[in-house]
């Protein structure tokens, strides 16, 4: 890889980092305006939120992000599931 992909990896990666802290900064602005005994729920929703958030980029958000641009399918149906790199996809070599 060349420099300039090195440097897109890692805007990406630090991008990614700040938008997980940012879903720590607002589970404390949440956890700041409930009562005590629902702390673990607010805890619990902000946890299912990222791993939603997460998934759903996974199934839609990568496909459209990372789509051939000779693609005429919206999002690139190529890139859906990681469809490159599934692990459900059969194997060339069996």
């Amino acid at each position: 890889m060349g420099l300039a992909e090195d440097v897109d990896n890692f805007w990406l990666m630090f991008g990614g980092c700040l938008v997980f802290l940012m879903q720590c900064g607002f589970a404390m602005l949440e956890i700041g305006s409930v009562s005590q005994k629902n702390t673990k729920n607010i805890l619990l929703k902000n946890v299912l939120d990222a791993c939603i958030a997460a998934i759903t980029w996974w199934v839609v958000g990568y496909g459209i992000a990372f789509s051939d641009t000779n693609d005429t399918n919206f999002g690139g149906q190529g890139h859906l599931l990681l469809d490159d790199h599934a692990f459900w996809t059969p194997s060339e070599n069996y």
